[in-house]
């Protein structure tokens, strides 16, 4: 059985049996990937408070292709998170993103770009940038690189060019303009339509330097509805986040 190694995110663990952990991790090189983490249910255990959410590591596990979980060997940290993941203010963001990757995206998922994605967001973090701000970044970006992800400068419908409030097709697919609207009633604001067409060229860091007036967690709302309806799937932090 051949070793692997990766550097690796922590999105989830939970109890397998008395002794050992079953663990979600995002991987640099092969994406998403589960296995056990033998013995991290013991007082003591190789991994210590190394498997918390969303900690850095690089990964050393054992893969057989014919079977579906990984057995991890060993854990070295490169980085910890746990100061900024446990705010009140910022933790459900942090499970939320971790539920999405859980359900949006296939086992063995090889795309580099979404662990450069996840690393952009925690270096922005920590230059103080709004969790809200960069958990819509981490969203519009997600799907962009999915390929799911709408064009905001045109219409869906005429193709005209839009720079003021449109709303949101019934398909998800694009946005449509004040000629072209029927029934829909998912609506962006000219300055949300700017915030999203702004991600495109711009880094996470870049946050403090843009002044919009949108309201972000209807922006994450109406985002989290879309890739509900792309992928086919039930997002249990969606309900939370107006309350």
């Amino acid at each position: 059985m051949p070793l692997f190694s990766s550097k690796a995110f922590v999105l989830k663990t939970s109890e397998l049996n008395e002794q050992d952990k079953l663990i979600h991790l995002y991987t640099e090189n092969r994406g998403l990937i589960k296995g056990i983490a033998p013995g991290a249910l013991k007082s003591k255990n190789r991994f210590g408070s190394k498997l918390e959410l969303f900690t850095k590591l690089n990964v050393f596990y054992y893969h057989k292709e014919t079977k579906e979980l990984i057995t991890l060997t060993k854990a070295d940290l490169i980085k910890s998170y746990f100061n900024l993941i446990s705010k009140e203010s910022n933790m459900f963001y942090f499970y939320m993103i971790s539920e999405l990757i859980l359900k949006y995206l296939p086992q063995n998922h090889k795309d580099s770009r979404i662990f450069r994605l996840i690393e952009a967001i925690f270096e922005a973090l920590e230059e103080d940038i709004s969790i809200r701000f960069l958990s819509v970044y981490f969203l519009i970006w997600l799907q962009r690189i999915e390929g799911k992800m709408f064009n905001a400068d045109i219409c869906y419908n005429c193709k005209k060019k839009i720079n003021k409030t449109s709303w949101l097709a019934t398909n998800f697919e694009g946005i449509l303009c004040s000629d072209c609207k029927s029934n829909e009633e998912i609506k962006f604001s000219k300055y949300e339509l700017e915030f999203i067409k702004w991600t495109k060229n711009n880094s996470p860091k870049s946050f403090k330097k843009i002044n919009l007036e949108i309201n972000i967690k209807n922006l994450i709302y109406i985002l989290l509805k879309k890739i509900e309806f792309d992928a086919e799937i039930n997002l249990k932090t969606k309900y939370f986040l107006l309350k």
